[in-house]
């Protein structure tokens, strides 16, 4: 199963500022839920393997657990806190920064109708929804690079690591 492979892959290369050897993926490990925090999202692809994280962008309140995902497309600023974290049962999360350049031609290629919430309105920028296996399979094969020793030039740097709203 892929969330139990992502969960020993995750605590095994958590480190506490959250960086990976791989620019770009972020690892978070917390042991306790604190109160909210305001943070700005990142352009930011998160999943979670264990625990649960809430994030706020106004009135729009966005809850996730393991084996689900959150898609930040654009920088928002958000008020964020892991709902389900303890020392016995940490949190476990990845995040890959998204370049800004790359989501925003997606976004352009979309039609008005690609983008739009059921039931009218502005699309928020954010999602939520549960990671289908295809997903799950390529983070943890992403992951599994971190097993291997840095081969100096050719390890590779795909972004630059950000604040993740995931």
């Amino acid at each position: 199963m892929h969330l139990d492979e992502l969960r020993a892959l995750l605590d095994r290369h958590a480190r506490p500022d959250w960086t990976t050897a791989i620019d770009g993926v972020l690892i978070s490990k917390v042991d306790r839920s604190d109160p909210p925090a305001p943070s700005m999202s990142g352009t930011v692809l998160a999943v979670i393997a264990q625990g649960a994280k809430r994030l706020a962008l106004g009135d729009r309140v966005y809850e996730y657990g393991a084996g689900q995902y959150l898609v930040a497309s654009v920088d928002l600023p958000v008020t964020g806190q892991f709902t389900r974290a303890d020392a016995e049962r940490p949190a476990l999360g990845f995040g890959l920064a998204l370049e800004p350049s790359a989501v925003a031609e997606l976004l352009l290629q979309a039609g008005p109708g690609d983008t739009a919430r059921p039931g009218g309105g502005a699309p928020s920028g954010i999602a939520v929804s549960d990671a289908p296996a295809a997903l799950l399979d390529a983070v943890v094969r992403l992951l599994r690079l971190l097993d291997e020793p840095a081969t100096g030039p050719s390890w590779p740097r795909w972004s630059s690591a950000r604040s993740c709203g995931g």
